[in-house]
């Protein structure tokens, strides 16, 4: 069950996670018109062969939570990493009330504020004026406490010009920032923030890291981070923990978590039963990392064996979006390097991208190798990258996604 204690007693911790369960009950979703069709049917078929329609067996359920629990203390700043699916957004809305556990419980001492997506508890028929005001009563907040922090939200959020516009209309950034702001200027004791940097701009980003680190320092609030961007975690959390499958496997140290989660560089991703034995990416002063600047250099050192045979062989690099077709590849043969194993059949390749054109955001490294016209082995998400801002062109510039996904080098000139 879910308990809230009005007080929080000097010492106890603000959250207590104790043996938390949470099951879904899974099944098959039709139509009313399929329902309906299929099991006409099946009673049709039924009587036909003079038998009694067969019991309605239930699904077994699906655990999202494991068994999890942990405590954060007044004034942490604790960052919640896993893959997709591991159970973050499920925790979070049970310590936002949101949702009650399946076993165990837990313990929020003080009023909880979450902001699980962009956009969530607003109505988008309703002015961001309107969304203010909403939002503040929905958090105990009289309209005169609303009136004495609107300006500062609405500062912060950067919608001056919109306050007066439908929700409905604003860009999902927009949507983040007011939610963002109206997290930060509440007294709520505990701040949930579930992917707050997936959207918005540099600046609105780098706004938020500097309220939450103020927060956290000045109020002592106390504020849970997840995020699937390893710098933001790091350079905001005072510590980490790490869920996959439901169960918490690693509870500590940020890098010690982060390193966990991504897989330690210095280690190298290493595969058995595969011709493409390791793959270790480094920066441009050959430091073993998972983030790598915009236009800056990137290495790939991979390790071969098994090659039985010389002179036909290629391998190549390609990053992408997980799960989708490469943005770039780059062939060992379109650089001239001919690859030989020795008596053994190992190999040791060094991949060089002088200047990574990707903008900023999530990628996957993949690894390949052909022999001829035949592929014989492809690592496709061997290694996760994140690839953050740098001041790419000299000037400051931004760069923006709608820009497209590669920043290319060039000039303009104009003649009069």
């Amino acid at each position: 069950m879910n308990v809230s204690e009005a007080s929080r007693p000097s010492g106890r911790p603000v959250v207590e996670v104790r043996g938390l369960w949470k099951a879904y009950q899974l099944g098959e979703k039709q139509t009313a018109g399929r329902f309906l069709a299929s099991s006409a049917w099946r009673s049709f078929l039924t009587a036909l062969a003079g038998g009694r329609p067969p019991e309605p067996q239930a699904a077994d359920p699906f655990w999202a939570l494991r068994d999890v629990s942990f405590e954060v203390r007044r004034g942490e700043v604790l960052g919640i990493v896993g893959p997709n699916g591991a159970g973050k957004s499920t925790l979070l809305r049970i310590l936002g009330r949101i949702t009650d556990p399946t076993r165990g419980e837990a313990v929020v001492r003080g009023r909880p504020y979450c902001l699980l997506g962009v956009g969530s508890g607003f109505h988008p028929e309703l002015t961001g004026r309107e969304n203010i005001y909403l939002k503040g009563a929905v958090h105990g907040l009289s309209r005169a406490d609303v009136d004495r922090r609107f300006e500062e939200v609405v500062d912060f959020a950067g919608i001056e010009d919109f306050l007066d516009t439908p929700l409905k209309r604003y860009s999902s950034g927009m949507r983040s920032r007011l939610g963002f702001a109206l997290a930060t200027t509440t007294d709520c004791e505990l701040i949930v923030l579930d992917e707050v940097f997936a959207v918005g701009d540099r600046r609105f980003r780098q706004q938020a890291r500097e309220h939450i680190r103020k927060m956290s320092a000045e109020a002592a609030r106390t504020v849970l981070i997840v995020s699937h961007r390893p710098t933001a975690i790091q350079q905001l959390c005072t510590r980490a923990i790490l869920i996959e499958g439901g169960r918490l496997v690693i509870d500590g140290d940020v890098d010690d978590v982060l390193a966990r989660y991504l897989g330690d560089p210095k280690e190298g991703t290493v595969r058995s039963g595969e011709l493409i034995r390791s793959v270790v990416v480094t920066d441009a002063a050959g430091r073993a990392t998972r983030v790598i600047p915009t236009g800056t250099a990137l290495h790939v050192e991979i390790e071969l064996e098994g090659l039985g045979q010389a002179g036909k062989w290629n391998a190549f690099v390609q990053i992408g979006r997980a799960g989708k077709r490469p943005l770039l590849r780059y062939r060992s043969r379109l650089a001239g390097c001919e690859i030989r194993g020795d008596s053994d059949g190992r190999c040791s390749l060094l991949c060089t991208i002088d200047s990574l054109p990707l903008v900023p955001g999530d990628y996957a490294l993949g690894v390949g190798l052909d022999y001829g016209q035949k592929r014989v082995d492809l690592a496709e998400d061997v290694a996760r990258l994140e690839v953050v801002p740098s001041d790419v062109f000299g000037d400051a510039s931004e760069l923006h996604s709608e820009d497209g996904p590669l920043v290319v080098s060039g000039r303009w000139h104009c003649e009069r």
